[in-house]
């Protein structure tokens, strides 16, 4: 009755069912985990290549999946297979204000924990936002709460080098795990980059996302002793200056290297192409400590967490300097404005003293 994989040790090990499997991040992070991608569904032939260079042993097909259209016939549920999904989520996106029906984004949300409830160990990745929360809650009410639960996971708190919330989903004992998982040592962008032998723009200091820069706030400009924003599908993050001035776009290995990948993770396609295959997928720790709970193993990072009480070490410190920093060019700049429009009510108050006909 139950389908198995064994190692070369003997072991039985884990099968995993990827859909909406994209360029095959989550796959990656599984197998570094243990499990054996053998089965993946995408309806965009474009990432499947990738996913086919990293996984030649899997089936991998091209087709719809969702409410009423999937057009594969899935393996069926076993007690040693997983089933992972992650929905396209748009719809649903808090980002995405320009969204005014929802619905179909819902559905296909909604038909995926519905799916993967039909398995022994399933989970569904999605976006932290108050749609999907309401599909959770109306899941949680057909199936029940063992049947259904979910987490929410920062993928900077589990050692990867950026700042991403999402919703995991899943039966009650994966999630209790999840909930339940130790802490991580915090990695920044210089770490990270560090790690993987990959140069740093020496001119850039600080990161940003594809927003416009608010010279005021500078909200969306982190140092590269921070982890960065999150790594978006339709625009790379970019190297730059303390006041936002671009010096570099990231390349595809550097989105890699954000979203917390090792060289190992072979990439093929156009610029486009990588980005949206990197932006749509999991990180590299988001992935492995959802499987390593699907599979009941303990829960443990590339990076051990810093002790409770240690000292403060250099690397903090640089790390406060460099908000100091942050908050002085802030200063200068607000200040530097107040002073420019200072000097021109002057001038013009100096121009209009000129003009006046004297007594």
């Amino acid at each position: 009755m139950v389908a198995t994989t064994r190692a070369a040790a003997g072991k039985i090990q884990m099968e995993l069912i990827d859909l909406f499997c994209g360029g095959g991040l989550f796959s990656f992070a599984a197998r570094d985990a243990g499990m054996i991608p053998t089965f993946a569904v995408d309806n965009d032939a474009a990432p499947l290549n990738m996913y086919k260079l990293n996984f030649p042993g899997a089936t991998v097909r091209c087709a719809e999946l969702g409410p009423n259209k999937t057009e594969v016939e899935l393996p069926p549920p076993t007690r040693n297979r997983h089933i992972h999904l992650s929905p396209e989520c748009r719809q649903v996106s808090s980002a995405n204000t320009s969204c005014t029906d929802s619905s179909n984004g819902e559905a296909l949300l909604g038909w995926s924990i519905d799916l993967g409830v039909t398995h022994y160990s399933y989970s569904v990745e999605t976006v932290d936002s108050s749609k999907t929360r309401r599909v959770v809650a109306a899941a949680v009410a057909r199936h029940g709460s063992e049947l259904v639960s979910s987490v929410f996971l920062d993928a900077a708190s589990l050692g990867d080098p950026q700042t991403r919330r999402r919703l995991i989903i899943g039966r009650k004992g994966i999630i209790d795990r999840l909930k339940e998982a130790p802490g991580c040592e915090m990695v920044s962008v210089r770490m990270a980059f560090a790690e993987e032998g990959l140069e740093i723009p020496k001119e850039a200091t600080h990161v940003k996302n594809s927003s416009a820069v608010d010279k005021n706030t500078l909200s969306n400009v982190r140092t590269i002793d921070q982890h960065a924003f999150t790594v978006c599908a339709a625009r790379a993050l970019s190297f730059c200056s303390a006041d936002g001035t671009t010096k570099r776009s990231m390349s595809a290995q550097h989105s890699r290297v954000a979203m917390g990948f090792p060289k190992s993770l072979r990439l093929v396609g156009g610029c486009v192409e990588l980005q949206r295959a990197i932006g749509n997928g999991v990180t590299f720790n988001t992935g492995r400590v959802i499987a390593l709970a699907a599979m009941g193993k303990p829960i443990t990072f590339k990076r051990k967490a810093p002790p409770a009480t240690a000292a403060p070490t250099r690397a903090l410190e640089d790390e406060e300097e460099e908000l100091d920093l942050h908050k002085t060019v802030k200063y200068l700049l607000k200040r530097d404005r107040e002073l420019r429009n200072r000097l021109a009510d002057l001038e013009e108050a100096l121009l209009f003293a000129e003009k006046k006909p004297r007594v």
